[in-house]
């Protein structure tokens, strides 16, 4: 945020070539300087990249003019810091009179940001389907917002990720193929040798995780690597039994 603010504080410092016209009576609207402001700067109007706020005057402002008049943002500068910035306006009629007016608001980055379109539980296997882009000021964001719908399908809910709540990339894990308590095939490979047993997960693993198992006819526990839904393969074989 602070460079791009600094880019903003450099980008207006000359009289603008993007002026607005209000006809007679027209009042000047906070969309109208709004406008103004994101067309100077190079940015469209429908772009939410940004997001402008005017605090002061109070707006819409009421236009006694009997004849057009021409309103030309003429510098900006901003605070790198806060976002905060001061503008001046100047109003010309075709008689040459013109006024300026003073401006004070608030320039943010807005940051494209994953939300739930449905409130997930923990544990849940995502899909990209049942989320959404969003766009939120960067200064209510948290290191580490996941801005990629891609980066969601497939993965696990670490915790609860409510509706329209920005998702971080501490909420996610890779999903568990074995949980706590399931009973799993555990495979033992070696050089013209294999053998299968049934073992019951002592923890949780997502693949290519090591997870402890006990044996259920020997009880005797061993650790093996998860490689599937309910599988996982051991180096070697401390099962006892095998089937």
């Amino acid at each position: 945020m602070r460079i791009l603010l600094l880019l903003l504080t450099i980008a207006v410092t000359t009289a603008s070539a993007h002026a607005d016209r209000l006809m007679p009576g027209e009042p000047l609207t906070r969309e109208r300087l709004e406008a103004l402001i994101m067309t100077d700067l190079g940015v469209d109007r429908d772009d939410r990249r940004l997001d402008i706020r005017i605090h002061q005057p109070a707006l819409p402002m009421a236009n006694r003019a009997r004849s057009p008049m021409t309103i030309d943002l003429i510098d900006l500068t901003t605070n790198a810091e806060t976002g905060l910035f001061d503008a001046r306006v100047s109003a010309t009629l075709e008689s040459g009179e013109h006024s300026l007016i003073g401006i004070k608001g608030r320039i943010e980055e807005m940051l494209p940001v994953v939300v739930p379109t449905r409130t997930h539980r923990r544990g849940e296997t995502l899909a990209a389907r049942e989320f959404e882009i969003r766009f939120e000021p960067s200064s209510r964001l948290r290191e580490g917002v996941v801005e990629s719908v891609a980066l969601v399908d497939g993965k696990e809910s670490r915790k609860p990720l409510r509706r329209d709540q920005p998702v971080y990339a501490a909420d996610l894990i890779e999903p568990r193929l074995v949980r706590q308590g399931e009973i799993v095939e555990v495979v033992f490979k070696a050089p013209g040798l294999e053998l299968a047993a049934l073992a019951e997960a002592l923890d949780d693993g997502a693949g290519g995780e090591i997870v402890r198992l006990a044996n259920l006819e020997s009880g005797k526990r061993f650790r093996a690597i998860v490689t599937d839904y309910r599988k996982a393969v051991v180096a070697s074989s401390p099962m006892g039994v095998h089937r």
